[in-house]
């Protein structure tokens, strides 16, 4: 990272603590649209701040540590599935290769890459349409298992059947599989409306994987097989931390809050609140939560009682869309805040591109 001439006031989007000291943090100038092709990637080392833009939209930070080396570094996952390693030296990398691209969308319809993750010795990435990757040994980029992804559907079967390369062998073929054209319709209109958005991926293994996302999608990968994890529960999930192999939490919209695992199933603890959850993590053996509702506030569970948290900062904390937690911090991150608790007090980091916070 290097410094670079200030750029207009900056709108936080993504965050992912390094440590105690170290914060990056994906920013977007002011007045952007949504999803335009730029980040500036700001990294905070110890009071220090350095800078570097990119031209695209990120979607996710993440570390990660190859088992030949000591150090970890940072990756960057855009929208449409390009992985960049902050060091320069390292060549872009794509979940689906420009070479590939065509033939994946006459399969499937993925949309955007929205989260990505190390979960043992590789890097995850999980989006729109079920998509699930997973990057391999030689730094190529594989689907975990396609049987969740979307699958792609033509408007028109009948045209699609009667496409050259399948002629009338396949539309007699789908005459005798469908009792009716309505059968076949309705088939293909249930494809078509098909969204499995999954918006993150977490696990302790390789074997240990869960992947979750809007309107109640869970699966789990246990290595080999891909299983749908059915509960009663049908909000969008946002979060997921695990104290254990046996104990994962999960949180979503609505205040709901679940724990357990995909051998045993998961017990709701709450889903009947006003907060729309959009991270967890777990800092001093305490679940926290982010909340984008109104409040928009970091709520901790105790075990037995949600409990919005409080500090002596002025303003308070008022500004949460996403949490982090590393050993010696808690990481808070909103649309213009960035703020630390060390598990006694609470620091207000200020950046320099944005006019000053409070105190």
């Amino acid at each position: 990272m290097i410094a670079t001439a200030s750029s207009p006031p900056l709108t936080f989007s993504r965050m992912r603590a390094v440590s105690k000291d170290i914060l990056y943090i994906a920013a977007v100038p002011d007045g952007n649209e949504v999803g335009s092709a730029f980040t500036r990637l700001c990294q905070y080392n110890n009071g220090d701040w350095s800078f570097r833009n990119y031209d695209f939209s990120t979607e996710s930070l993440a570390l990660f540590k190859a088992p030949s080396v000591e150090f970890r570094v940072m990756y960057i996952l855009s929208g449409s599935g390009e992985v960049r390693n902050v060091d320069d030296e390292y060549a872009r990398e794509y979940t689906v290769t420009p070479e590939q691209v065509s033939d994946f969308k006459r399969k499937y319809r993925m949309g955007r890459s929205l989260n990505m993750r190390q979960i043992g010795d590789r890097l995850y990435v999980v989006g729109d349409g079920g998509q699930n990757f997973r990057r391999e040994a030689d730094g190529l980029w594989s689907p975990l298992d396609t049987s969740i992804f979307d699958p792609y559907a033509s408007s028109d079967w009948a045209e699609e059947a009667l496409d050259p390369a399948g002629g009338w062998d396949k539309l007699f073929k789908l005459f005798e599989e469908n009792t009716s054209e309505a059968t076949e319709f309705r088939r293909k209109g249930e494809l078509r409306a098909r969204n499995t958005m999954l918006t993150r991926v977490y696990g302790l293994s390789e074997d240990d994987i869960y992947l979750c996302g809007a309107k109640g999608a869970f699966f789990h990968w246990n290595g080999s097989v891909m299983r749908k994890i059915a509960g009663d529960f049908s909000e969008s999930l946002t979060g997921i931390v695990a104290e254990s192999h046996s104990k994962v939490w999960v949180c979503g919209r609505g205040g709901l809050l679940m724990v357990g695992n995909a051998d045993e199933g998961f017990r709701i603890i709450s889903n009947a609140g006003i907060h729309a959850f959009s991270s967890i993590a777990i800092f001093d053996r305490i679940i926290y939560l982010s909340s984008i509702s109104q409040p928009r506030d970091l709520f901790m569970y105790d075990g037995k009682h949600f409990q919005r948290v409080h500090s002596s900062l002025t303003p308070g904390i008022e500004d949460v869309s996403q949490i982090d937690a590393v050993d010696g911090a808690l990481w808070v991150m909103g649309q213009k805040d960035i703020l630390r608790f060390d598990g006694t007090q609470w620091e207000r980091i200020q950046h320099p591109e944005n006019p000053p916070i409070g105190r």
